[in-house]
């Protein structure tokens, strides 16, 4: 009999649309809510009497080792500064020295309120140094340690939490404000309130000690306002997890009573309940890079060293692909679905959609529905009063990498970098870091950074050069690559030209990025982002820099001969200036072998001081925003690759 066969490619559009098709269904099942789980016997006990454990981060070459202390409540905890109204984290190193926990565990047998409500089995409530910010400011509200609202009654404040989806607003914030509330002051505080939207509640009555389910806002509200007729005085946690109705504006039954509202920088959410009762924002920031070691830490407690190293490998792998979000990185589900959803908006990025990408980097809501929110995260910013506003940023470097260099390929006149500079004063280091090297993608910058370029005078009687990218500024670097620390065992690469590197280690010696150039001369340009006024190195830097190429790029040896280097030391506003040579010095200790191969460190000095070329540029925002659209005016609109926006 005749077969019946499909060619191979309208075969793989079918498979295509199969996946697609089953993917849907998944998603469909996925979002229909899984009914709320029985008020279980003992509920309020399990939360009020939910146990303490603890990680403790040691520092171990560029990380922390952690330590599970199961069963006791740390020494210590993190330490903030109190301002006008509001806590902010103390900086420095020793914040999280020990006896200081990384994370803190607290654990509930009968789970607790979101967990009940969305039918998952968590008992565990991890409490980082954000969690606990937003219970010491709650506290503040309740001992009356800020001035009092300017607006007179309600005499609480009104507090909206807005975070990245996925980071714990809910489970961790929500579940600790509960437990805290349940220990604060019992003659001064009498209830909690723990609601999912307006339509359902569970009410903790501290004197009882029972929990009471509540459905529908006209009878959570009835109840609260016969407990404050009583003079019963409480506080409302509400949590808009899921897209549900805000809550009416006369929710409150009292102005006595405080409420703290939990929710994705989603609008829709509390926009309307949040102008109306003058809600003061906290910003939450997602958990860090050690905060999430530690919870895989905790997570994998009771199997082998071997297995817990491999299980952060993986998870460290996957914070490289979609940031760090708790939800996105330790669920399989959600993991693949974040990778997938990332990948498609952008792949989807092309000269007539550009524009909608404006939210990164600005201070406007990301709703649901927009491509831009799978991209970002919420990072916090104090304005001047100590307001707390955020930023849309990148949601980890390899989404932040793909994204700038994307938006620059369909215009190369996009001005992502300039938007996110621009908050250079207000972000963490190693973000304006990270976005002052993506800023060598754009031809604009690069352009712009030559005119302003100067070369420190080397030592002896060279005479001076113009860097490679002053007189070639199309060779820069046109796509970023991340080098992921050796440590988890990446594959090696071949070395490429115009290819922007970027070392994702926080240790990574002598430069915070490069690229290589073909011609006129085959050059490697370092990227040195500093504030301070010497950088000097050590012949045992350049060393280990040589050696991580070799360990990164195959061939090494071959393709670094003959090859120039030049090191751009970049600094903004506010540094202190560098205008002298970064001499490269051979430590007394070090091992001097006397011979002239490369390793000895006599020769690595040698060659530093005779061979590489060295520059510096200031870098002001107003000065390239000045220069940008000098350059926009030197071609008609539409012009160019990728024509106006």
């Amino acid at each position: 009999g005749q077969k019946n066969t499909v060619p191979l490619r309208t075969k793989g559009r079918l498979d295509a649309a199969l996946q697609q098709a089953e993917d849907a269904e998944k998603e469909r099942w996925g979002n229909e809510k899984p009914p709320r789980q029985p008020l279980p016997e003992g509920f309020y006990e399990s939360v009020f009497n939910a146990t303490w454990s603890h990680v403790m981060g040691f520092p171990e070459g560029e990380g922390e080792d952690m330590v599970v202390i199961e069963g006791q409540r740390p020494q210590e905890l993190w330490e903030y500064t109190q301002t006008v109204c509001t806590f902010l984290p103390v900086g420095g190193e020793e914040q999280f020295h020990p006896p200081r926990p990384r994370l803190m565990i607290l654990s509930s047998e009968q789970r607790w309120p979101y967990s009940l409500e969305h039918a998952v089995p968590i008992t565990d409530c991890y409490i980082n140094i954000e969690v606990h910010r937003v219970w010491k400011i709650v506290e503040g509200d309740l001992k009356g340690v800020f001035p009092p609202p300017e607006r007179g009654p309600p005499y609480m404040r009104r507090r909206l939490l807005v975070g990245t989806p996925g980071i714990g607003k809910s489970m961790a914030a929500g579940s600790y404000l509960l437990y805290q509330l349940l220990h604060y002051d019992a003659t001064t505080l009498h209830v909690v309130v723990y609601c999912f939207g307006r339509d359902f509640a569970y009410l903790f009555d501290r004197r009882a000690r029972t929990v009471t389910e509540y459905e529908g806002e006209r009878n959570i509200r009835r109840a609260m306002i016969n407990l404050a007729r009583t003079g019963m005085k409480g506080y409302i946690i509400i949590d808009m997890a899921r897209q549900l109705q805000e809550p009416s504006n006369d929710f409150v039954p009292s102005p006595e009573w405080g409420i703290i509202m939990l929710s994705s920088p989603n609008e829709d959410n509390f926009k309307a309940w949040a102008k109306q009762v003058g809600a003061i924002e906290i910003i939450m920031n997602c958990p860090d890079e050690n905060d999430v070691k530690a919870m895989c830490a905790w997570g994998t407690r009771n199997t082998t060293e071997e297995e817990q190293a491999e299980y952060w490998r993986s998870m460290y792998m996957r914070m490289h692909d979609v940031g760090p979000i708790p939800r996105c990185i330790f669920n399989d589900n959600k993991y693949r679905k974040r990778v997938r959803d990332a990948n498609n908006v952008l792949e989807g990025i092309d000269a007539s959609n550009a524009k909608h990408y404006k939210r990164v980097g600005g201070k406007e809501m990301c709703p649901s529905n927009d491509a831009s929110h799978k991209l970002v995260k919420v990072v916090r910013l104090i304005t001047q009063g100590d307001v707390e506003e955020f930023v849309n940023m990148p949601a980890c470097f390899s989404i932040g990498s793909e994204l700038i260099a994307k938006l620059l390929e369909v215009d190369e006149k996009n001005d992502i970098f300039f938007r996110l500079s621009k908050n250079y004063k207000v972000l963490f280091p190693e973000l304006l870091e990270q976005h002052t090297l993506h800023a060598f993608l754009s031809r604009v910058f690069v352009e712009n950074m030559m005119l302003c370029l100067k070369e420190l005078p080397p030592p002896g009687p060279r005479q001076r050069q113009r860097c490679v990218l002053q007189s070639n500024p199309e060779k820069h670097p046109s796509r970023p690559v991340a080098l992921i620390a050796l440590g988890h065992t990446p594959p090696r690469l071949d070395a490429q030209y115009e290819v922007l590197y970027l070392p994702n280690s926080r240790n990574f010696p002598l430069v915070d990025g490069f690229f290589f150039v073909g011609a006129p001369r085959r050059t490697m340009v370092g990227v040195q982002v500093t504030t301070r006024a010497e950088h000097d190195t050590r012949a045992s830097t350049v060393r280990r820099f040589n050696n991580l190429l070799r360990n990164y790029f195959n061939d090494w040896e071959t393709f670094a001969e003959g090859l120039s280097w030049e090191i751009i030391y970049v600094q903004h506003e506010g540094s202190t200036v560098i205008n002298a040579w970064q001499k490269c010095v051979v430590v007394a200790h070090a091992n001097v072998t006397g011979s002239n191969e490369p390793e000895d460190p006599q020769a690595i000095a040698a060659f530093w001081n005779q061979q590489v070329r060295q520059y510096q540029v200031t870098l002001s925002y107003e000065n390239f925003i000045h220069e940008r659209q000098t350059q926009r005016g030197r071609h008609p609109e539409g012009q160019g690759k990728g024509g106006g926006e």
